[in-house]
């Protein structure tokens, strides 16, 4: 995603949390798998990797790395004060 690709999925983990419904297959289903790639074509492919570049953005390494401070800190306030 952070490369600017399009991307497909399965149902497993996060993955659903990352990827838009339209590229999201359901675990072991070939079906569901094949139509996604049949369905693709080079306007929906170029849009899906614009979207997944910037999405990714939000996983950048000073993004995550504040995030993880903020909770851990306020974990710790959260212990502090019970």
């Amino acid at each position: 995603m952070s490369r600017g690709c399009p991307c497909i999925g399965s149902k497993a983990g996060g993955i659903p949390e990352l990827l838009n419904n339209t590229f999201i297959f359901s675990i072991g289903n070939i079906k569901e798998l094949a139509n996604i790639l049949v369905s693709l074509d080079t306007e929906k492919m170029i849009k899906q990797a614009k979207r997944n570049f910037e999405f990714s953005k939000g996983y950048a390494k000073e993004i995550i790395e504040k995030r993880r401070k903020e909770f851990f800190q306020e974990f710790a306030e959260s212990v502090k004060n019970s």
